[in-house]
């Protein structure tokens, strides 16, 4: 398989996720709004388009603490410290070092974590905002 590169991810302009740590993209299911209307005794739906977009990304993310209370520190304070209504860039380095950001602009930040591995942590990022730039 092809080098798919590392990311960095800063949530609130503090670095949750450094070229160091795995994040692997999941999904994006983005796109612009559409509105289904039901119209009284209309023969079908009435699909209209919004002029607005939504992106909605998920990654996996593991990450390796200095030690096993570093591990469980970030299992039971991550989602409050990270979640929220917060600005986020995206930056993307391939395999050559180039680098590409994208930002995102008061996003939805959601982070769900699961117990850790010894001084591993696994969680799931979801990012859900508007046009990303």
């Amino acid at each position: 398989m092809a080098d798919r590169g590392t990311w960095k991810i800063v949530i609130g302009g503090a670095t949750f996720v450094d070229y160091a740590d795995v994040a692997n993209p999941r999904d994006n299911d983005g796109g612009p709004i559409i509105q289904a209307e039901a119209g009284f005794r209309a023969p079908s739906m009435t699909y209209l388009e919004r002029s607005n977009f939504e992106l909605h990304l998920i990654f996996d993310i593991t990450i390796l603490q200095a030690n096993n209370a570093a591990s469980m520190a970030f299992f039971l304070t991550g989602p409050q410290t990270w979640s929220g209504v917060k600005d986020v860039a995206l930056t993307h380095k391939d395999h050559t070092g180039a680098e590409t950001t994208k930002n995102l602009t008061a996003a939805s930040v959601r982070l769900r974590c699961t117990p850790p591995v010894g001084v591993t942590n696994l969680a799931v990022l979801t990012i859900t905002g508007g046009l990303i730039a």
